[in-house]
């Protein structure tokens, strides 16, 4: 796992056996320190969220955990746990819930997995600053321009309140 301590004064977390909420918890008291904006801190308290019960639902638990600044504008999460299988991508079952949680932790931190005795330590590294990397990898759309009740993908209005049976909606997002 990580050093005792970083450059700005946070320093590791032990955290053996944490849950996933404490995981957070942890991680949230370091992001209020650090003034990390709200946006970016919900992207780290997803990963933190994602590597922690990833680690409780299929490698037998959390074996270490810690969160620190190394350097000025930058996160490292650290979750290690007793399996040495690596985590992979789950092709998408609409019929199962979950499955797109590995693929968000990559799209928002740079990860690296290293083998650790009898399992593995994860460690996602993540900017505080702004999202723009983040939106960029992801994919970006205005919430404000989509009907409430619809579903958006990539900016595309898939259906809302005045879609499908009956609708007397048409057009745009914006009404045109």
């Amino acid at each position: 796992m990580g050093g005792s301590g970083s450059r700005d004064g946070t320093s590791a977390v032990p955290g053996a056996g944490v849950s996933c909420g404490q995981a957070r918890e942890r991680a949230r008291e370091l992001l209020e320190r650090l003034r990390v904006e709200p946006q970016r801190a919900g992207d780290i308290l997803t990963v933190v969220g994602e590597l922690t019960s990833n680690a409780h639902r299929h490698a037998g638990g959390v074996t270490g955990f810690s969160i620190t600044a190394p350097v000025p504008g930058t996160v490292l999460v650290e979750v290690s746990d007793a399996s040495p299988k690596p985590p992979e991508a789950q092709p998408w079952a609409p019929s199962e819930p979950g499955g797109f949680g590995w693929m968000l932790v990559n799209r928002l931190a740079e990860v690296t997995i290293r083998p650790t005795d009898g399992g593995k330590t994860i460690a996602a590294t993540l900017t505080t600053g702004p999202r723009e990397e983040a939106d960029s990898a992801l994919g970006s759309f205005e919430l404000g321009s989509v009907e409430p009740g619809a579903v958006a993908v990539d900016g595309a209005e898939l259906g809302g309140a005045g879609a499908g049976l009956g609708g007397g909606a048409s057009g745009t997002a914006d009404g045109s």
